[in-house]
């Protein structure tokens, strides 16, 4: 640890042997034609957009070999999502600006990087990077939704600090330290400052050309108070998630119990209410040729604590998706892609998610490509 931390502090001045700097943009678009309940009060309506997390994106990496045998390498990532207004901070943002160090002892990331728990629960989705993906970022095509929660719990990229141990009999560590981009550094007593600890243990295992791997993760973060919410918003989630995958058949499953700790509303800002969600992940595929098919399913359930819609008397409910499809490879760096999503939206309470309805259904048929250069 001492000979890495010490390639950290005197990086500028080592001597390395140059490697080339490799520019990469990768597009990513989809067609999507949307229906949901009546009772929603939204017409059908049908474009051209990004995927939501996976948005068209420029970026360049390079990596350097020093003199003292650690690795230096880094990465710069801009999203460039044209579906987004002008005036939004997602139309043109920094994915990833981050540095890292790998030695022998493991690996040291530092920056804006990929939370390595959210890496692990990627993987588990066949429609990763689509408009039929479960991470949730999809929920605006539906009125009534709770945004993020079909599913999979995740933390996405943000900047700080990470250290990944070497591999042992197929173990490997992480534990990752971040705070939310907005408040880096925030001094104010009302800064809201949002910051996490992550530690993700996984296993791996290969038989011959198949594979399992397991990984369990265990997250904790905090909200500072501010001026209004005077109480502070805690949390902590863990995660069991695994995936076989062979040449041709691969499944993944994983289940998150996410305890809110701490809520506060406008309404109680001095109260603090204790609640659970659970989230449900689970798909299958079948790779045939150059086509992948595949149906992925997730399920996010409120408990008794929480209103979903226009209810106010705790009963909770639950959010569904539904995804299914096949993505076709037409080349090394070009993918093109099919899919149906279903999403459901419903509230145990006595109010409404949507117009009139205690439910409310949304549908999408998605056509897609990717091309990378």
């Amino acid at each position: 640890m001492k000979k890495l931390l010490l390639g950290m502090l005197i990086l500028p001045a080592m001597t390395a042997n140059a490697a080339g700097l490799t520019p990469y943009i990768l597009i990513n678009k989809e067609y999507r034609s949307l229906s949901q309940e009546k009772t929603a009060r939204m017409s059908k309506s049908t474009g051209i957009t990004d995927v939501d997390g996976f948005e068209t994106r420029l970026g360049a990496k390079a990596s350097q070999e020093l003199e003292s045998g650690i690795t230096a390498s880094g990465k710069v990532e801009l999203g460039i999502n044209s579906s987004r207004d002008g005036a939004n901070d997602d139309r043109i943002r920094i994915r990833l600006a981050q540095i890292d160090l790998a030695g022998s002892i493991g690996k040291v990331t530092i920056g804006q990087h990929w939370n390595p728990n959210t890496l692990k629960m990627l993987a588990l989705d066949p429609f990763t990077a689509t408009g039929a993906q479960l991470l949730g970022l999809e929920s605006g095509d539906v009125v009534g939704a709770t945004g993020g929660n079909f599913g999979m719990k995740a933390r996405y990229f943000n900047d700080g600090l990470t250290y990944t141990s070497p591999k042992f009999a197929g173990i490997q560590a992480s534990l990752t330290y971040d705070q939310s981009d907005d408040d880096d550094l925030n001094q104010d007593l009302d800064g809201n400052t949002e910051k996490w600890t992550t530690l993700v243990v996984s296993y791996g295992k290969t038989f011959g050309k198949s594979s399992l791997n397991v990984h369990v993760t265990r997250a904790t973060g905090s909200v500072e108070n501010t001026s209004v919410m005077t109480a502070d918003n805690d949390e902590a989630f863990t995660t069991l998630g695994l995936k076989f995958s062979c040449p041709s058949f691969g499944a993944s499953a994983a289940y998150t119990l996410d305890d809110k700790g701490q809520i506060n509303t406008a309404a109680t800002p001095t109260v603090a209410t204790d609640i659970e969600r659970k989230h449900l992940l689970a798909a299958v595929w079948y790779n045939m040729g150059m086509f992948t098919f595949g149906v992925n399913y997730g399920k996010t359930s409120f408990d008794d604590k929480e209103n979903l819609g226009s209810s106010t008397d705790n009963k909770g409910g639950s959010q569904s998706q539904l995804g299914l499809g096949v993505i076709y490879k037409l080349a090394k760096n070009v993918k093109t892609r099919l899919l149906y999503r279903s999403q459901k939206i419903e509230t145990k309470g006595t109010g409404t998610v949507a117009g009139t309805s205690k439910t409310n259904k949304a549908n999408a048929i998605i056509a897609g490509a990717t091309v990378s250069f």
